[in-house]
């Protein structure tokens, strides 16, 4: 009878323990751009729709990204239809003044106002202005609950959006704007080369596709001229990638962008 009563607290703790554990564990959020690739006309209109396919409670999202400036024009950001078709007051906010970044965020006003995905969170609305390949790359996403806490680990998968007849550009803008890989696809080295028209500190990173970034693979002053820089497949702690898409991010002064996509195969 004693081993029994003692074995019964040490049950208990364990089978509390166990049920908190696993209640205070959140499965990672992704996000995703509807659509992932659109062809556009020189002059036409398109949107990109951030997508929530979990069935999880928002109050909030906010989205810095990146484009191209030199191939789409931006337009206007607008809550989705998750939010617009809530019933809630909602304070919307979008901010394009920097050419090649926006910002997007919504919030729901009151204590019981909140969306439940899946569905459309929020939309950018653009323009194509000249024939190349845009890269559209979430530098960062956030998400918040109800009670307005941030919700942990959300990623946005980029989206691509080609404008015009890529068979009348330049091989040098077939990337996302003056950004380019050779060989691409590689294994394990690529060749990163660049143009600079002005001066200034700058930094190349690379990022997976749910815009983690693996590794600042270089930064400092440019001057005007090219500039090529070598990437061997490995992360900020020289870790061996694994065969993939990545994306590559060069910010320059003035807050100038390009960035461009590369394949390593294995």
């Amino acid at each position: 009878m004693n081993k029994r009563r003692s074995l019964a607290p040490a049950v208990l703790i364990l089978v509390l323990l166990t049920c908190c554990t696993a209640m205070s564990v959140r499965a990672a959020v992704t996000l995703r751009f509807s659509p992932d690739h659109l062809d556009l006309p020189i002059g036409g209109g398109g949107s990109l729709s951030v997508i929530l396919d979990d069935a999880l409670d928002v109050r909030t999202i906010e989205v810095w990204a990146e484009y191209s400036p030199a191939v789409i024009a931006s337009m206007d950001g607008v809550p989705g239809q998750l939010f617009a078709g809530s019933g809630c007051p909602l304070f919307p906010d979008f901010v394009d003044t920097v050419p090649g970044q926006w910002y997007g965020g919504v919030v729901a006003l009151g204590a019981t106002c909140y969306v439940t995905g899946p569905g459309e969170l929020y939309r950018w609305d653009f323009e194509g202005t000249a024939a190349g390949n845009c890269l559209v790359l979430a530098t960062q996403v956030k998400l918040y609950d109800p009670l307005a806490h941030l919700i942990a680990d959300v990623t946005l998968t980029p989206a691509t959006v080609v404008v015009g007849d890529l068979s009348s550009v330049s091989p040098d803008r077939q990337d996302a704007s003056g950004l380019y890989l050779q060989p691409n696809p590689f294994n394990p080295r690529t060749q990163l080369s660049f143009y600079s028209s002005l001066n200034g500190y700058a930094e190349l990173s690379v990022f997976d596709l749910a815009g983690r970034l693996l590794e600042r693979i270089w930064s400092g002053q440019l001057v005007r001229g090219a500039i090529a820089v070598s990437w061997e497949g490995r992360d900020a702690l020289g870790r061996s990638l694994p065969s993939g898409t990545y994306v590559f991010r060069l910010r320059g002064p003035g807050e100038n962008v390009a960035v461009a996509k590369g394949i390593l195969l294995k």
